[in-house]
């Protein structure tokens, strides 16, 4: 098996033993256990996505994009591309989305894992199936403008951490959690 790939396996599963009640956890257990294609799209039933968890130089805000077909604020993110890193694709996305590339990571360890249903697609031949988002925590240079992608996303907001804290996204709420506590 490619070194990379034995390293996100090790990573995801490191990640479920720190975070034991990460929501539908059992769904990246299936997949770390079986053979399948870790970023495979198309008939499989879940695969690993990237996202970056934008935030300002202060660490108060948390840039979100207003996904285009979805109509949700996320973070902005997507798939791998052959041959990259989840961590590549996370950085590699928030360039292509909101533009940014002056990015500090700010750790090297997986930040958060979000595990979620998207619909089937008719237009793509994709039965309904589980994104694995994992998500890296990035700071923005502050300096450095947002240049939204249109094409993908509607509009952007950077948002209060302390505003998502108790919201009605719980992603967007632990995400927050976890970066308040950082701070702390």
């Amino acid at each position: 098996m490619d070194t990379s790939l034995m390293a996100i396996r090790k990573e995801m599963a490191d990640y479920l033993d720190n975070h034991p009640n990460t929501e539908n956890a059992q769904v990246l257990r299936d997949l770390l256990a079986s053979d399948n294609d870790l970023f495979a799209r198309g008939d499989s039933s879940a695969h690993i996505t990237a996202s970056a968890w934008i935030l300002n130089d202060e660490i108060t805000h948390a840039l979100l994009i207003e996904h285009g077909k979805y109509l949700t604020f996320c973070p902005p993110g997507g798939h791998i591309d052959p041959g990259e890193t989840v961590m590549q694709a996370c950085l590699r996305e928030a360039m292509e989305e909101v533009g940014l590339v002056l990015l500090r990571l700010l750790g090297a360890k997986i930040f958060d894992v979000d595990i979620h249903r998207i619909p089937a697609s008719v237009k793509k031949n994709e039965p309904e199936h589980w994104h694995i988002d994992v998500r890296y925590a990035v700071i923005a240079d502050k300096n450095e403008k947002v240049k939204l992608n249109l094409e993908e996303c509607r509009s952007y907001v950077w948002k209060a951490l302390a505003e998502m804290l108790n919201g009605k996204d719980r992603s967007l709420s632990r995400l927050s959690g976890k970066t308040l506590a950082l701070s702390l």
